[in-house]
């Protein structure tokens, strides 16, 4: 367990040294310039159109974070040796990836907290107050950055820095569609304005040998739905309880799959 802390600590003020300060200033400054603007271009709608718009810039910002070190974080030790040298000393390689995730979890955990603090003080000026949903929708959006961290992670162990951030991205986009894709799968979706040969490709999507390698696809996507409560905010409304549970079990859950594929392909990796 030291070993694990040990390299959960370095990993974290390693990241936090480089960039997690600047994402805090770039987006009180985005959030600022936004209350502004909002006070000019809306009518008693400040509140909900800075809300929205700072979760969304939460995630913005999150992102950018993941895809410039989550996706490098094996390949980039393994290029600067840095990696030889500690698997030198009494630590296993699952240590490594596991201490690394760890490490990026806590970095999120804390930019996430810094820029929920820097949106509730641009709301209080409009008539916003902090509120549980708020924050339940900020815990929703580090959820959403610990899947894609993970995904990120296993990305690091099977490409280069470059492939890998692309990689990650396609996942990430993928997953805020799949919620569609599985409306098309299970034949939910509306097909009625479509043309004939768009209709024969949807059909093909509900069945036969293209929907077993969809429904594949989509089991092994990051399903951001699950994890998403802007919606709520967005209109006022208490998100479920148990709807809050299941989210963070399927998000820790997909998490530490990922995680565990990753440390099972870095077994396997030459870092010499």
């Amino acid at each position: 367990m030291n070993a694990l802390r040990a390299i959960a600590v370095h990993c974290f003020t390693d990241i936090l040294r480089s960039r997690i300060l600047y994402s805090i200033v770039a987006y009180a400054a985005v959030v600022m310039l936004v209350a502004v603007l909002a006070g000019e271009w809306t009518l008693g709608e400040e509140v909900r159109l800075v809300t929205d718009l700072g979760l969304g810039a939460m995630l913005l910002f999150g992102l950018l974070l993941v895809l410039t070190r989550g996706a490098e974080t094996i390949s980039r030790e393994v290029e600067r040796k840095t990696v030889r040298v500690m698997l030198a000393r009494p630590i296993e390689r699952w240590h490594f990836v596991v201490g690394s995730y760890l490490g990026m979890a806590m970095v999120l955990l804390l930019l996430v907290a810094a820029l929920l603090a820097v949106l509730v003080v641009a709301l209080l000026p409009m008539g916003g107050s902090p509120s549980w949903t708020l924050a339940v929708a900020s815990w929703g959006v580090f959820l959403e950055l610990l899947m894609v961290a993970a995904v990120a992670l296993l990305a690091s162990n099977l490409s280069s820095p470059v492939l890998a951030t692309l990689l990650t991205l396609l996942v990430v986009f993928a997953g805020h569609l799949a919620t569609g894709l599985r409306a098309w799968m299970d034949g939910g979706a509306d097909i009625e304005h479509l043309s004939p040969a768009e209709r024969e490709l949807a059909a093909a999507y509900q069945a036969g040998p293209l929907n077993v390698g969809l429904r594949l696809g989509y089991y092994v996507l990051p399903i951001v739905a699950h994890v998403n409560f802007k919606t709520e905010v967005a209109n006022a409304l208490p998100v479920p309880v148990m709807r809050l549970i299941l989210g963070t079990a399927y998000a820790l859950v997909y998490s530490g799959i990922m995680v565990l594929v990753a440390t099972a392909v870095f077994r396997r990796r030459d870092v010499s």
